[in-house]
């Protein structure tokens, strides 16, 4: 398909998929993206690249961008899960942000290139977000950097752990209207018992 084949319209049609971010509306319907920041859309870019008008390659089936992944690992009997958030197509490698060590102090790591979804103690993932955008995922890196790792004085002060700091990253990215309130608050009830 080429430019040829489409006819360019002043603003999306109602299958275009759109995304809220920081109060600016994007719309994306084939290789057209709008942009709206008040009350009029304006065509951002038409890219007629063949691969993406296409759609994903049938070897990998993965979609375009990647999403956002909860994902949950399994730990000792008797634990709680293990929480850790993810970037990266289905099933495939990406980026892992969390946070790790003992619930008195814990720390922040990023892993690049972990595919958490092959990993032996994998219990199950949730998607947060199916196509996670450039600029909600520069966002998601700033608010992991700046969200502080759970800590305590000691074992009996302990209120938080890695379920409470993805909560917490999400919740920021809610208010940003990249992730959904009713995810978020779906997050909110699996958060186990410290």
């Amino acid at each position: 398909m080429g430019a040829e084949d489409w006819t360019i319209l002043n603003e999306p049609t109602s299958r275009a998929s759109t995304r809220t971010f920081l109060g600016v509306t994007r719309a994306k319907e084939g290789p057209f993206t709008w942009r709206r920041k008040e009350d009029k859309w304006h065509l951002e870019r038409a890219d007629f690249d063949e691969l993406r008008v296409l759609g994903p390659s049938p070897n990998t089936g993965a979609q375009a961008r990647p999403g956002l992944y909860l994902i949950l690992h399994s730990q000792a009997p008797g634990e709680p899960n293990h929480w850790c958030l993810s970037v990266a197509h289905e099933n495939e490698k990406g980026d892992t942000y969390q946070v790790t060590g003992d619930a008195e102090f814990m720390h922040y790591a990023h892993e690049k290139g972990v595919n958490r979804f092959q990993a032996e103690d994998f219990k199950t993932a949730y998607t947060m977000v199916k196509e996670l955008f450039p600029d909600a995922e520069d966002l998601l890196k700033r608010v992991v950097d700046e969200e502080k790792p759970p800590s305590a004085p000691n074992r009996a002060s302990i209120s938080e752990n890695c379920q409470g700091w993805c909560w917490r990253v999400l919740s920021r990215l809610a208010e940003q209207g990249i992730v959904t309130q009713g995810t978020l608050e779906d997050v909110k009830r699996m958060i186990e018992p410290v």
